[in-house]
């Protein structure tokens, strides 16, 4: 069975006295199976209809002696199930399912959207760029092999960077089955599944389905805990024929007919409570045709690059070639309004694609339908038809399907969208195994359980900053104006007004750190780098914003004298050179007159690009038009430095080694903006469960100019509070109870935002 072979298939007449012989050995077969002999011969009982109660599968009072304790976990995949599908009316079974389980209106894939990053996504909880599947076929420049799918290559285990839930559950200690997934016939850390099958396109789905029934069969020394089944339709018709075609349809009610028989077969062995089922999708898809296709070749020499072709490009000049990354770039930049190029460091950082050696250097992002080719295609030419995904995963067309069932779930329940790498925090909780280190969030998915059986702890709080009090000469920052007395400096506004939510938290930073206390606004002052780490205000409803052409920097009496930052840094050759300017955090024009010179310390300026500020405008438009029109609006913002391209916070060494000007010029600048959808006067008065939260990590510097509008960047640059969390290395909202801090930290981007825009 460890070899990967197919179970042996035996082929009766159909005369009486044979039908006779396959009875009896079918029985003979399970008896001796639950004496504990695992045999794989490949009958299975005639199955009963799937009963129903109330949109589930009927069930047994209790479970068979044998599986009492922790339930087996079945995760399957149905490939390119795009979350809308269910809509078709083709796949009741499914429909069911999700109505008596858990649901979610879709589950966002990784960046980007295909199939083996993916999968391998959902069963390591890590983005493509940290387990090395970053797409399905890459270049290693290292060992300058070739990744490609239906390649002997790609079961080579260098390529698989990280450990699977099947190998952890077998290092555990526990068995693991796969009918299918990529990676699961690959010997990763020197571990293959207890039970595998090397991957056939041409086995049956009924045959995939019952050899589950017959692993579940076993007894319990023998039985798996996990299982993982693969269906590759509806994604191969899609791919042939087009999202919308008969094709696609007739895949959906196959696909049906195999988790209805999955479940009889659960339903004959009273095992309908006894199991969780995931039942996932990698990823979605759209049509693509040769009018929607973009062709390179007009822009460059093709004979200079090597680059993919497809939803996405990624490209690298040939060694031989007489050009330069940079001049391919600028040739690529700006030449149709549906293709965005970047320097891979310079993708939006929730893509989580820039740290991998098998990332090309230059990434060419194309809107969703949209089709990246070499040359001009011909007309019907199978590159530009029928059914593609790999796009950036925020298109909703490749938003993946998502519903679970099982004792361990709740009922009838719908929860938010995630993103399926919080899948395998979960899937190792409910196997009772210890996770390797993810980008996933433990506890994540809590919500979907009955009762979690490890409930989060509340967070430490750590110690507030160090208060800073205005006893030292501001005229050490060199800036031109006076500040305002100090009396008026160290009578406290109340903390709760501007961080309602609590203190952002750092393990590292607080330290470094002094807490400046404003009318309108608090800062956390970093003494190291002499720059905000972080500026936290609440506007109140009507809080317009008026223009301020006459700003007037000053010194903040606050801050020691030798950790001040100094306006005259901003007149370096260094900075004039990058076009970067003396910007503010907390935007002076929501300041009245009598509080405006706050506003204008030094501590609230920031080194700030040109095409940056850009986007800043229109933020503050859209969030003086949301306070107008909604009441109040939390906003954290401040600089990120995402100096390795990795979405993680860098260490003080990365920190001296880019330090290359009189200020360290952020990379990004980080928004979090949290709002009441019951619109109350004082968001501390909200229900925590009422808070919503949009994040942003919007670039400064360097800065992709792709000529678009500052609502398409703002868009594109959208991110989880996680990811502000993880690169800045703050905790937010260290005041709500965990759950709720959890819910903040992970749900997905949304548009809410939009509305005022």
């Amino acid at each position: 069975m460890g070899s990967g072979t197919y179970d042996t298939y035996f082929h009766y007449c159909t005369d009486g006295i044979t039908i006779l012989i396959a009875v009896a050995l079918t029985i003979a077969i399970l008896l001796t199976s639950s004496k504990g002999n695992p045999l794989d011969v490949g009958i299975t009982p005639e199955l009963l209809p799937l009963q129903w109660s109330n949109n589930c599968p009927k069930s047994a009072s209790s479970c068979p002696p044998s599986f009492e304790g922790i339930p087996p976990l079945l995760l399957v995949s149905v490939d390119g199930f795009r979350a809308d599908y269910l809509d078709r009316g083709l796949t009741p079974t499914i429909e069911k399912l999700s109505l008596c389980g858990v649901r979610t209106p879709y589950m966002q894939p990784v960046f980007p959207t295909k199939t083996f990053p993916n999968h391998f996504s959902q069963v390591t909880g890590l983005y493509p760029a940290w387990h090395g599947i970053v797409d399905n076929f890459m270049n290693d420049t290292e060992t300058r092999k070739i990744f490609k799918l239906g390649k002997s290559s790609i079961l080579e285990p260098f390529w698989w960077e990280a450990e699977p839930i099947w190998v952890s559950a077998v290092k555990q200690g526990k068995k693991a089955a796969t009918y299918f997934w990529p990676g699961s016939d690959v010997k990763i850390n020197g571990t293959r599944p207890t039970y595998y099958k090397n991957y056939s396109s041409s086995v049956p789905f009924e045959e995939r389905v019952d050899q589950v029934h017959r692993w579940l069969d076993y007894p319990p020394s023998d039985r798996p805990s996990v299982i993982t089944l693969y269906f590759n339709e509806p994604d191969s018709s899609a791919h042939s024929h087009g999202v919308y075609s008969k094709e696609v349809d007739e895949a959906l009610v196959k696909v049906d007919r195999a988790i209805e028989r999955l479940f009889a077969g659960l339903q004959m062995r009273n095992l309908t409570d006894c199991i969780n089922v995931f039942i996932t999708s990698d990823h979605g898809m759209t049509d693509i045709s040769c009018s929607r296709s973009i062709n390179i070749g007009k822009f460059v020499d093709v004979s200079t690059v090597r680059n993919t072709e497809g939803p996405m490009g990624r490209l690298q000049v040939l060694e031989e070639a007489n050009t330069s990354l940079e001049a391919v770039l600028q040739e690529l930049r700006c030449r149709d309004e549906h293709m965005r190029v970047y320097f891979r460091e310079q993708l939006p950082v929730r893509a989580h694609y820039s740290n991998h050696r098998r990332i090309e250097p230059i990434f060419i992002d194309v809107d969703s339908g949209w089709n990246l080719l070499r040359r001009e295609p011909k007309v019907g030419e199978w590159k530009c038809s029928g059914g593609m995904h790999g796009y950036d995963n925020l298109w909703p067309d490749m938003r993946a399907f998502f519903t679970a069932i099982g004792p361990s779930l709740k009922r009838n329940f719908s929860a938010e969208p995630f993103i399926n790498t919080e899948l395998y925090e979960l899937m190792c909780e409910l196997i009772d195994i210890v996770p390797n280190p993810n980008n996933g969030t433990k506890g994540g998915l809590h919500h979907l359980l009955k009762a979690p059986g490890q409930p989060l702890e509340e967070e430490e709080t750590l110690r507030i900053p160090t208060r800073g009090f205005a006893m030292h000469d501001p005229s050490a920052a060199e800036c031109p104006c006076n500040p305002v007395p100090n009396t008026q400096l160290n009578t406290s506004t109340p903390l709760g007004l501007h961080l309602p939510f609590g203190v952002p938290d750092s393990t590292t930073e607080n330290d470094h750190l002094l807490l400046l206390q404003n009318s309108d606004y608090v800062l956390a002052y970093n003494t190291l780098q002499r720059m905000a780490a972080w500026v936290a205000f609440t506007l109140p409803s009507q809080a317009n914003f008026s223009d301020s052409n006459n700003i007037c920097w000053a010194g903040d009496p606050r801050v020691p004298t030798d950790k001040t930052a100094k306006c005259t840094d901003y007149d370096s050759l260094f900075f004039k050179e990058k076009s970067i300017l003396q910007g503010s955090l907390y935007p002076i024009g929501f300041s009245g007159a009598l509080t405006q010179a706050e506003s204008m310390f030094v501590t609230n300026s920031i080194p700030k690009s040109v095409n940056h500020t850009v986007l800043e405008a229109k933020m503050i438009d859209i969030l003086s038009r949301w306070s107008v029109e909604e009441g109040p609006v939390h906003v954290l913002t401040g600089p990120a430095f995402d100096l390795l391209a990795t979405g993680i916070k860098p260490s003080p060494h990365d920190f001296e080694n880019a330090n290359r000007g009189p200020l360290l010029i952020p990379t990004h600048m980080f928004l979090v903006i949290t709002w009441c959808l019951d619109k109350k006067a004082d968001l501390q008065d909200c229900d925590p469960h009422r808070l919503r939260a949009n994040a942003f990590l919007l670039p400064n510097w360097p800065f992709s100019v792709n000529c678009e509008i500052p609502e398409k960047i703002i868009k594109e640059n959208e991110a989880r509070v996680v990811d502000v969390e993880k690169l800045t290395g703050f905790s937010l909202y260290k005041a709500l109870h965990v759950y709720e801090v959890v819910r903040l930290r992970t749900s997905l981007p949304n548009d809410y935002w939009k509305t005022f825009a």
